[in-house]
Parts: structure tokens; sequence; C-alpha cells
């Protein structure tokens, strides 16, 4: 999205100095002043300056990622695939209502552990297959 918004940025700041030029030159062939000192040239470089500030901050938040990298789609398809299962709200649930009840010392300890283990398994795989997605 930031790259987008930096396309869309310069192509502004291209037409306000376009029209920036074509005054200056109006100005200049008609007047012999080629740097004129108008409301018109001050607005647009206050525009051109303002715009270029915006693509500047645009510019900070564009993350390049390898060619090699994993597609987004199956990075949020994991993990909606894991929000819809290890840890979805009835799961968690069901494993803290066997704790308040003091269900089975072993049937509980064999959950927790169960669940445990999916849930770190899947932060291992996240960290060793989508590295790239630090950011996220």
């Amino acid at each position: 999205k930031p790259a987008a918004k930096v396309n869309q940025l310069n192509w502004l700041l291209k037409s306000i100095r376009s029209n920036l030029l074509s005054y200056r030159l109006h100005f200049g062939l008609s007047y012999g002043d080629f740097s004129p000192d108008s409301p018109m040239t001050r607005q647009l470089l206050l525009q051109s300056k303002h715009t270029s500030i915006k693509r500047d901050n645009q510019e900070k938040k564009i993350i390049e990622r390898p060619t090699n990298s994993p597609h987004f789609s199956e990075l949020f398809r994991e993990v909606h695939q894991f929000c819809r299962t290890t840890a979805s709200v009835t799961n968690v649930l069901s494993l803290l209502a066997s704790i308040e009840n003091n269900s089975s010392e072993f049937n509980f300890r064999s959950q927790e552990v169960n669940w445990q283990c999916s849930a770190s398994s899947f932060c291992c795989r996240l960290s060793t297959c989508y590295s790239m997605y630090e950011d996220i």
C-alpha cells in the first residue's frame, strides 16, 4: 500500500512541478522574470514541499521482501487456520474450564502439554518459513 501511495504522490509532484514550470515560463516570456514571486508560485512551491514530505514518509514505510519469499496469502491462511483450530476461543476456554474443574490431573496435564506443543511448533514454523515477514 505505501508503494502505491508513493506512485500517486510522485505523479502529483510531477503535475505540480509541471504547473510551476509552465507558470514560470509564461511569466518569464511575458514579463521577462522567470522566477516570479507571486501568490501562485508560493502556493505551488508550498504544495510541492508538502507533497514531497508526504512521499518521503510513505517511502519509509515500504517493505521489500526477497523474491523467493512465500506469498503473504500462505501466511494469512496458516495464521487463520491456527486461530480457527488450536487457538480458537472455544478450544482455549475448554482448556481453562478443565483447569477450573480440577479434572483428572493426568487428563488436564496432557491437554495442556498438547496445546503448548501445538502453539510452540506453530511459532517455530512461522519464524522459520516466514522470517521475511517479521514486520507482521
